[in-house]
């Protein structure tokens, strides 16, 4: 019996998909959450405040460390989706899914 692997290909663009669509979403409920914390002024308690020399903290979000955070996620979804492809659909069709 042959397959055309129609669905190892649903199966890889689906975990593409979900990895690219996540990051995204993740990566803007990052930034909107260290916006909302840094708009929110928020006061240190007076040790954290003696180590930081500062009253309040800020948050920063650089773009590179976004970046590269992002890029490893979607990467590790990938190779999640590539392995269930290569290893589990190669078995009988029962298995893959």
């Amino acid at each position: 019996m042959e397959r055309d692997g129609g669905a190892g290909r649903v199966l890889l663009w689906q975990s593409l998909l979900l990895g690219l669509f996540g990051t995204v979403s993740g990566a803007v409920v990052a930034v909107m959450t260290a916006g909302v914390l840094n708009s929110a002024n928020v006061h240190l308690p007076l040790p954290l405040e003696l180590f930081l020399v500062s009253s309040t903290q800020k948050l920063s979000v650089l773009p590179e460390a976004l970046g590269g955070a992002a890029a490893i996620v979607f990467a590790v979804t990938a190779l999640a989706g590539l392995y269930q492809v290569r290893f589990k659909c190669a078995a009988p069709p029962s298995r893959c899914g």
